[in-house]
């Protein structure tokens, strides 16, 4: 059985004809085969931006790979230079090129991509294939005159698997060439993973990550459900594996029923992503634990050491009263402070949850009992933010968050390089920059830049090539954002490039690998 990327088709977007070919692929194709599905990429054609996507790549370490394109329908013909599929009923589609020609150009582009990354030529064999599941091609001017053993049809797809087999031995006859080394096979994996992970960065997923998260809702829904008999709970859970989102919803579901609602942790950048989201929202205030006792009139120190300030809290009488009371990033708490939000209940039968991870506690508190909740916590093990490879990296270099499963998504391995002073990471920085903005055409806004606290206050507000460096979640067109990574805790970027010296604590640097969703960089400072 083929090794399939994703595993489960269900939750991107897909057609049928791809959904049988996919199935036959995963079920006829020996285990050292990898199968990718939608791999995609942006180029630019007279000026403007063109999509292009290779419905299956199929790679064969004996041999190299096979671009492969899909076409449903009914039947296909041509008239004069356009080709045309033919659907249910008497619907038309015009294709911009017969679909072996765009098989062809995705060969060509994978195998240029390659030279590109590595700068030497693939040198494995590379080809391409078209399928038509539904219906007969028996005339060559239909095959776009390539060899029947590389236009398949209805007839193969019970052999499909021998079919391919067979493309892949015709090829290497015609190119006689060596097998592939194992260096060379991990980096093609590694190229494809990459090409995947940058086009999910750059938006192109977003239809396919909608699905994806109605399923996840439904998982969060269920968890939610089941908490719904305790009225005040701990939820542990490790990074990414959904704590926020599942505060907000409880916090949308309170309010709904007529409870007045707080929502509150330290990390100010997190309450204005979480005040962003409960926008016209009734019911519900978003506030900072600082603000939050402020507006009680409670007195505290710059520094939150809470047994520090016991004797200059002050007077507890004026504490606002809520219905119910949710915390996120709980393991910032100490304990007064999280027995000074519990008495933000209106009594002891009123909702309380609190969602923390200790694997994040990058201030060495500790709540205790103050939350006053007797019950053990539930917890959330699968990891819904990172690609499998970013998470693993994460767990490998830190050993922290290794009770959490990855999803099904691989992605490529995270690129970590050591370099000797902040100047060779500014000017690398640059590069990195020109080429995901410039060339991979990743919008700005899904890119932060993080760093530990030992370099934040020289990176912030320099200049770096085209763009400053700037402290927001809604950077300009000139800037990008850069945190340092203890205010960037509980939020996420599609791209984290995380800049630290080399003595930066596990914490640190595990809460930094697990904001990225889809590509991180790490530049390891000397």
């Amino acid at each position: 059985m083929a090794k399939m990327y994703p595993k489960n088709l269900t939750l991107y977007e897909h057609t049928k004809s791809e959904l049988q070919v996919f199935n036959a692929l995963k079920t006829q194709l020996d285990d050292r085969i990898s199968v990718f599905f939608s791999v995609s990429w942006i180029s630019i054609v007279n000026g403007e931006k063109e999509q292009s996507e290779s419905d299956f790549l199929i790679f064969d370490p004996k041999y190299g790979f096979l671009t492969c394109e899909v076409k449903g329908g009914k039947g296909i013909k041509i008239e004069g230079d356009e080709w045309i599929l033919e659907l249910d009923g008497h619907e038309e589609r015009k294709l911009k090129r017969s679909p072996m020609k765009q098989a062809e150009e995705s060969a060509r582009y994978f195998a240029n991509l390659y030279s590109s990354e590595y700068n030497y030529a693939f040198k494995g064999i590379y080809g391409h294939i078209t399928i038509f599941p539904n219906f007969e091609i028996n005339e060559p001017c239909l095959r776009d005159n390539n060899p029947k053993e590389f236009v398949l049809d209805i007839r193969n797809m019970s052999s499909l698997g021998e079919s391919i087999n067979k493309a892949f031995i015709l090829l290497k006859r015609q190119y006689n060439t060596r097998s592939l080394l194992e260096d060379q096979k991990n980096k093609f994996l590694s190229l494809i993973h990459k090409r995947i992970a940058i086009a999910a960065a750059a938006g192109a997923l977003i239809n396919d990550k909608e699905k994806e998260f109605d399923t996840i809702n439904r998982v969060q829904d269920n968890y939610i459900y089941m908490i719904k008999d305790y009225p005040q709970a701990f939820i542990c859970g490790g990074a990414g594996t959904g704590k926020t989102w599942i505060g907000l919803k409880m916090a949308y579901q309170l309010a709904m029923v007529g409870k007045k609602v707080l929502m509150t942790c330290f990390n100010k950048e997190l309450i204005n992503f979480l005040k962003l989201k409960t926008v016209g929202v009734g019911n519900i205030n978003i506030f900072s634990i600082e603000e939050l006792l402020l507006n009680d009139g409670i007195k505290v120190g710059i520094t939150f050491d809470s047994d520090k300030y016991y004797d200059e809290y002050g007077d507890f009488s004026n504490i606002i009263k809520y219905d119910a009371v949710i915390v996120d990033e709980a393991q910032d708490c100490d304990f007064f402070t999280a027995a000074i939000l519990r008495m933000h209940l209106k009594n002891d039968e009123s909702n309380l949850y609190v969602f923390y991870d200790k694997t994040q506690n990058v201030y060495n508190k500790d709540f205790k009992d103050g939350f006053m909740i007797d019950t053990k916590p539930f917890y959330l093990r699968e990891n819904l933010r990172n690609t499998a490879s970013i998470y693993g990296w994460a767990q490998k270099n830190t050993n922290l968050g290794i009770e959490v499963i990855t999803n099904q998504i691989v992605g490529p391995t995270p690129t970590s390089i050591v370099l000797n002073d902040l100047r060779d990471a500014r000017e690398l920085l640059e590069n990195k920059l020109v080429e995901l903005i410039e060339k991979e055409y990743v919008n700005k806004k899904f890119i932060t830049v993080l760093s530990d606290n030992e370099n934040f206050g020289l990176l912030k507000s320099i200049r770096v090539g085209k763009w400053y460096l700037t402290e927001t979640l809604n950077p300009t067109d000139e800037q990008i954002s850069i945190y340092k990574v203890e205010d960037f805790k509980g939020l996420e970027s599609n791209v984290i490039i995380y800049i630290h010296s080399k003595k930066s604590n596990t914490t640190i640097n595990y809460v930094a690998y697990t904001r990225a969703k889809y590509y991180l960089y790490e530049f390891v400072i000397k």
